[in-house]
């Protein structure tokens, strides 16, 4: 089976902060065939950043966006959720606890968020990709 892997909507800065090939890191740290998505509300959380935050973080967002559109990442909850039988609305979640519930074995969840690597390492066969000494993904 398919191996589904998550962006956390941090993930999606390092091509820019770190000039990293995050889709090529993942795929030689992966080891078998996967698709790649977003959760809705990381889009919300990129346009918060674009709305609200300073100069380099809202150019991050407006790239993050565009790395999505260009690399054809759709949405987990339009595309891939109902394929999985997973019947839970994620609406009145955060991204962060959203993605710590969906943590699997089928769904790699990929993030910078120390917190949350911790979290996910802590749930039976869920696995987390992470940048690791800022020039290369890991999976654990």
């Amino acid at each position: 089976m398919m191996k589904t892997v998550i962006l956390d909507t941090n993930f999606l800065f390092i091509p820019f902060q770190f000039k990293i090939d995050v889709l090529q890191k993942i795929n030689e740290a992966m080891n078998e065939p996967f698709e790649v998505y977003v959760l809705k509300k990381s889009v919300d959380e990129l346009n918060f950043i674009i709305e609200k935050s300073r100069a380099k973080n809202k150019e991050f967002a407006k790239l993050a966006k565009q790395f999505i559109t260009k690399n054809n990442i759709g949405f987990f909850e339009e595309t891939k959720q109902k394929s999985l039988n997973i019947l839970r609305n994620f609406e009145e979640l955060g991204v962060d606890d959203a993605l710590l519930e969906l943590a699997c074995e089928e769904i790699i969840i990929a993030t910078t968020d120390k917190e949350l690597i911790t979290k996910i390492k802590k749930k039976p066969k869920a696995k987390v990709l992470y940048l690791r000494a800022k020039n290369h993904i890991e999976i654990k």
